[in-house]
């Protein structure tokens, strides 16, 4: 899906690319990270440089996944945590991180243990 036309600038200094909207050609333009004096590439269309989101490929998989968890939680539990207090919530998460954290150590130790290993 094209955004429209683009000018496409590449600045002198540091080398990065800087675009701006067709028909707001100025010799004056600077960079937006260093300032630097930017030289005209090309007209372009926006898509060819604005990528989709990488979030967008996995998001319905990790939607089905939550709603998987919810209903879950929903069996075990019913609708009782949207009757807790703010503060008890967060003090669920506060355990879920510091378990998560856990897990990262054990999954570190498994790997670190695989890699001596491989390294023979």
């Amino acid at each position: 899906m094209s955004i429209g036309k683009i000018n496409i600038y590449v600045c002198n200094k540091c080398g990065r690319i800087n675009v701006s909207d067709l028909g707001k050609y100025i010799s004056k333009l600077r960079c937006c990270a260093c300032f630097g004096k930017l030289s005209y590439v090309s007209v372009g269309e926006a898509r060819d440089y604005v990528t989709e989101p990488k979030y967008r490929s996995v998001f319905p998989e990790f939607i089905k996944i939550l709603e998987k968890r919810m209903e879950q939680g929903f069996k075990e539990y019913g609708d009782k945590s949207f009757e807790r207090a703010p503060k008890e919530l967060l003090n669920e998460i506060e355990e879920e991180v510091v378990d998560i954290c856990g897990w990262g150590l054990i999954l570190y130790t498994k790997l670190q243990a695989l890699q001596k290993k491989v390294e023979g």
